[in-house]
């Protein structure tokens, strides 16, 4: 039996014998699980809790064979399966070496958080009526003020944008209107940059 099945020690409950690991797809929409170690992760430690070595779970006994069912849809996303598969993370000799990792991860995973709020904050804008748009849509409407085209509702529609700065490229423009709007096209341009920059020092994935 011991070749078939496996054991997990739940927080302070019975030992439990499984001899199918059972998973979960995630949604395509998911940014965080792509790997058969994030599903079995989030099996084990959902949401990556709990936080303390104490109540951490872990597997007290891996049997020889170990079989993996998981359930998905259309909604589902695919995961990388690797060619080998170790569940030594899930040990109790793991335990610690776990739980830091689950530590960092959620580390990393607020201050993405933060990124995300600060990236919403710096590239959005609240109109008056209470809707949103994009700041660098606002800036590419302002870039066409001066033809009097600005969308009756106010919003700056990407669509009616990229319309009308086709209309613009080959329309007359004076030269202080043609400074003022390559100033605002630069403008956009660092505001793209920086934002790109600023998420691309938190990557997603995260394996030890």
């Amino acid at each position: 039996m011991s070749k078939i099945f496996s054991k997990g020690a739940p927080n302070d409950q019975e030992t439990v014998e499984f001899g199918i690991l059972e998973l979960t797809l995630p949604d395509k929409e998911d940014d965080i699980q792509s790997t058969l170690y994030d599903l079995a992760d989030e099996a084990l430690w959902p949401s990556l809790h709990p936080l303390t070595l104490e109540a951490s779970p872990y597997l007290s006994h891996v049997a020889d064979v170990v079989a993996f069912q998981l359930e998905g849809g259309e909604t589902k996303k695919n995961v990388e399966i690797p060619a080998i598969w170790y569940p030594d993370r899930y040990l109790e000799s793991a335990k610690q070496a776990a739980l830091d990792m689950r530590l960092r991860k959620t580390e990393v995973l607020n201050e993405i958080e933060q990124k995300d709020k600060a990236r919403e904050y710096l590239s959005s804008y609240n109109l008056p009526n209470g809707k949103s748009v994009s700041v660098k849509q606002l800036f590419e409407v302002a870039l066409l003020h001066d033809q009097a085209r600005v969308p009756e509702d106010g919003e700056a529609r990407k669509e009616q944008v990229d319309a009308l700065n086709e209309e613009l490229a080959a329309t007359h423009v004076t030269p202080k209107t043609s400074q003022l709007s390559a100033q605002l096209r630069k403008l956009v341009e660092n505001i793209d940059k920086k934002l790109e920059c600023m998420m691309s020092k938190f990557p997603f994935h995260y394996l030890y």
